[in-house]
């Protein structure tokens, strides 16, 4: 029998953070179960094969590998997003997400850094089960693409121990236990995130471009 918890974090307003919130998520979860593996999911995402267990293993793992979106192809040997597991220990040993990334794009591919920078890899099912089918919906008002992703991941690419869970800072609003589910409601106080960001990485007069990962 496994024991489980679904967590579902939402903002309160403001820019989309995905992995703002998953390290909310992960802490609050913390502090009301003693997890040993979690599993960062998506909600858009349905698995289709009953095979693709949900569960972690040595090695930090990526489950949705081929998703309908991309026709089933593994977007690129970086991609870390959709869905993945990580012990609780080796998320805690590579600080969690950046809180930096506000809006849509780089997040995963940071997260990927972070994995191997900690001298962990990232392991994957073979791609006959680990297929994905996500829900079609038009791109959210909230969560736009982020002009300065490339530059913060460029930024950050030796400074994962400046920025994650050990810099997390947020207000609480509440957490609803329902039947099948935990919501944390949570405001990511981004205003003084987005004065931090200018002060440390991207000053407000120099605008942001197009650049390469790496």
């Amino acid at each position: 029998m496994i024991e489980y918890r679904i967590f579902l974090i939402e903002p309160t307003n403001g820019t989309f953070n995905r992995g703002k919130l998953v390290n909310v998520g992960f802490v609050e979860g913390l502090k009301l179960y003693n997890f040993d593996c979690v599993i960062i999911h998506d909600v858009d995402l349905i698995p289709e094969h009953e095979k693709n267990i949900y569960e972690c293993s040595d090695q930090p793992r990526h489950m949705a590998v081929n998703m309908n979106k991309f026709k089933y192809k593994l977007l690129y040997r970086e991609y870390f997003g959709g869905a993945c597991a990580m012990k609780t220990e080796q998320f805690k040993k590579i600080n969690g997400f950046n809180n930096m990334y506000w809006g849509w794009g780089a997040e995963d591919d940071d997260l990927y850094r972070r994995v191997i920078i900690n001298g962990l890899k990232v392991v994957r099912y073979d791609e006959s089960i680990t297929r994905y089918y996500m829900s079609l919906h038009s791109h959210d008002s909230i969560n736009p693409v982020n002009p300065c992703r490339f530059k913060l991941f460029n930024y950050y690419q030796n400074r994962t121990r400046e920025e994650g869970l050990n810099t997390l800072k947020y207000s609480l609003e509440k957490i609803i236990f329902e039947r099948l589910f935990t919501k944390i409601v949570v405001n990511l106080l981004e205003e003084e995130a987005m004065k931090k960001l200018h002060d440390l990485v991207i000053p407000t007069n120099e605008p942001c471009k197009v650049e390469k990962l790496g």
